[in-house]
C-alpha cells in the first residue's frame, strides 16, 4: 500500500489472508502515528489514516516497525484521560520487552489509539487546553493535525 505521510514514499505491506495483517513500518504504531520529520507531511498522513488504514478489516493484525506502545498509550491518556481501553492496556505493556511486543488488531487500535479517535469529546476538550482557538466542532483533520503537533513535542 502506498501510505504517504511519515515520508512521501512510504509503503505498508498488507496480507490478504484469512487473518489479515498490516506491516505498517513507520506509518501506524500501536497506539500511535508516525512522525513527519523526514520529509513527510501531516496532511498526507491524515489522508492515509482516514482513507486507507481506517478502512481495513477490523481483524487486521498490526505489526509496526517499532514498539512505542507504552509511550503512545501515555500520550493517549494525556490527551484523552477517560480512555478506558488505553488505561486498561497500559499496565500490560509498562516495562515490557520490545522483542516480545503485543500484536493488536485494528479494532483494538480504534479503541485506544487517539489518532483514530478524532471525534472523542474528551480529546477535543483536552486539545482546547493547548489550542484555545480550536473550533467548537473541529473537523477530524484539524484534530489529527493538532494531535500530531503535540506528539512532536511529547
Amino acid at each position: 500500500m502506498d501510505t504517504p505521510g511519515h515520508t512521501m514514499c512510504h509503503i505498508c505491506l498488507r496480507s490478504h489472508t484469512d487473518e489479515p495483517a498490516l506491516f505498517s513500518g513507520d506509518t501506524l504504531f500501536n497506539a500511535g502515528a508516525g512522525n513527519c520529520h523526514n520529509g513527510g507531511d501531516p496532511n498526507e498522513l491524515y489522508a492515509t489514516f482516514e482513507k486507507q488504514l481506517a478502512a481495513l478489516p477490523e481483524n487486521t493484525r498490526i505489526y509496526p516497525g517499532h514498539d512505542y506502545i507504552e509511550n503512545n498509550l501515555k500520550f493517549t491518556l494525556a490527551r484523552e484521560p477517560d480512555n478506558a481501553a488505553a488505561r486498561e492496556r497500559l499496565p500490560g505493556v509498562t516495562g515490557h520487552d520490545p522483542a516480545r511486543s503485543a500484536v493488536t488488531t485494528l479494532a483494538e487500535e480504534k479503541q485506544f489509539n487517539t489518532f483514530f479517535r478524532l471525534s472523542s469529546p474528551s480529546l477535543i476538550a483536552e486539545l482546547r487546553e493547548s489550542f484555545p482557538d480550536l473550533p467548537e466542532q473541529p473537523d477530524a483533520k484539524t484534530v489529527f493535525l493538532k494531535l500530531r503537533e503535540l506528539r512532536n513535542r511529547w
